[in-house]
């Protein structure tokens, strides 16, 4: 990835890392979508519900305000992102004059909506497009059907993610960045794995190592998500919770991480693995085989056209079939400028189809009743021959 027009610090955003002309890329696709619904402008709320705000503006968090206000899409222009779903007049703060400019002069932030645009970026449309109507304010939507009476709302959510969640060369590019970054942190990992080292420790040490690594952002809790569990191996789990700072490691331990980083370039990627104090006993090995397994077959089913849920439900029933329990968790879901995008299997989206150039988290849980389950977790492109794992790190039993 090329750094230079990498800006780290401003007002509203930390980090401006992708450039105009795929900005406008993105924007048209969008507009061309909402437009052949005959609609004349789109609202996303909750912008940072699956990154739609930082795929759609560039910057990574504008404001700590953002996700109670919205993005602005209009049929010609930059962007513009109210801070609040109120209206303007009853948001406007002492000392904010009017439009402010983020590091993207294309990229305009607002204090709240205000009808006149609305009206005015319509074009004489009457129909708004709309991505999580469920975070729109009853104020905000009350307020427009009185004073707008001939506009009416569009749900494009399941259209505008479509668009969103197929990647390019140029999104490649940062998603391989943290793919490579991922890769450096989980052969490091090894070194933290050791007795007489608390749980705890070992996860502060994943979380600083991915700062240091390059993972963006201030807060290492939200942007190098770990989890981590551990016991005996081959022994039962634990069944009371080790409240912090956790167990603390000894020789004979199974120890089982996973963790997503967000990368300089604020793309996430994540990798699942097992670590071993010693020899990993017998059942332990056929776990691990078992997820290598389901891994494949799940990335292997991820061809453009097929359901999400077959998929999973495909992957259950081989679990099933070798004497393990099944995976209710969404393990094979979308990634991208969060841990979780979608396309995922979750209420409505039990029939999403998958699209080629998707990049997708694919972690099954092999695991017993009463044992600690473990994964063989990476991501993945989706291809017209199934799913192409990305990392480079070994599929393999980690000893140390």
């Amino acid at each position: 990835m090329d750094y230079t027009n990498y800006n780290l610090y401003s007002r509203y955003a930390r980090g401006v890392y992708v450039d105009q002309e795929e900005l406008n890329r993105r924007w048209n696709a969008v507009r061309k979508m909402y437009a052949a619904r005959g609609l004349g402008m789109m609202i996303v709320f909750n912008a940072r519900n699956q990154g739609e705000g930082e795929w759609l503006t560039g910057l990574y968090s504008p404001s700590p305000e953002w996700p109670s206000g919205g993005i602005i899409l209009p049929m010609g222009g930059g962007i513009v992102t109210p801070m609040s779903v109120r209206p303007y007049p009853e948001t406007h703060g002492e000392g904010f004059g009017g439009i402010e400019c983020t590091p993207n002069p294309m990229v305009k932030m607002t204090q709240g909506f205000e009808l006149t645009d609305i009206k005015d970026y319509l074009l004489g449309a009457n129909g708004i497009a709309v991505v999580n109507p469920e975070y729109m304010s009853a104020e905000l939507k009350e307020l427009i059907r009185k004073e707008l009476p001939d506009t009416y709302f569009e749900d494009v959510s399941r259209e505008f993610y479509q668009i969103m969640m197929v990647k390019n060369e140029k999104e490649m590019e940062a998603i391989m960045d943290a793919v490579k970054l991922h890769d450096e942190m989980a052969q490091t990992i090894r070194a933290y794995v050791r007795p007489e080292r608390l749980e705890s420790e070992v996860v502060k040490n994943i979380r600083r190592l991915g700062i240091d690594q390059g993972s963006n952002g201030e807060n290492p809790g939200e942007l190098v998500d770990v989890e981590l569990t551990s016991s005996p191996d081959g022994q039962p789990a634990s069944q009371e919770p080790f409240w912090y700072p956790g167990r603390r490691l000894a020789y004979g331990d199974r120890v089982n991480i996973r963790f997503c980083a967000e990368s300089l370039f604020g793309v996430f990627s994540q990798i699942a693995r097992t670590y071993c104090i010693g020899e990993p006993c017998q059942e332990t090995k056929e776990m691990w085989q078992t997820a290598v397994e389901a891994s494949a077959l799940a990335a292997s089913l991820l061809k453009p056209g097929v359901k999400l849920a077959e998929v999973q439900d495909k992957v259950n029933e081989f679990l099933e079939e070798k004497g393990w329990e099944r995976d209710e968790q969404i393990f094979v879901h979308g990634i991208g400028y969060k841990p979780v995008c979608y396309p995922y299997v979750l209420d409505g989206a039990q029939g999403v189809d998958v699209e080629e150039n998707m990049y997708m988290s694919i972690h099954p849980m092999v695991k017993k009743e009463g044992k600690d389950g473990l994964s063989c977790g990476d991501t993945y492109i989706v291809t017209k021959e199934g799913a192409k794992r990305l990392s480079k790190m070994p599929q393999e039993l980690i000893i140390v």
